[in-house]
């Protein structure tokens, strides 16, 4: 699992690089973190309804550095999501 999704096909299927699941995340130009999502139609015409639950899953895959004097550390990580709006 080390060798999993760090850019070079290890296994004779290459399973290990999946498309899917080795996405990497792109971050649009000109987006703004402070600014949250525009609300949906659902949203707009039921406004107590306006909350979204967010699950998010974070898996550690490996850890890449340690600096122990500046007290960092570097790590490979893998985030899955899904959001419910009630």
């Amino acid at each position: 699992m080390d060798r999993k999704c760090d850019g070079s096909f290890d296994c004779p299927d290459k399973s290990d690089e999946d498309k899917e699941d080795c996405k990497m995340v792109q971050i649009p130009k000109g987006y703004m973190k402070t600014v949250p999502p525009e609300r949906s139609n659902q949203e707009k015409e039921h406004p107590d309804s306006n909350k979204t639950v967010v699950a998010v899953k974070i898996r550690l895959v490996k850890v890449t550095a340690v600096n122990e004097l500046n007290m960092e550390i570097n790590t490979m990580i893998r985030v899955f999501k899904s959001s419910i709006n009630k």
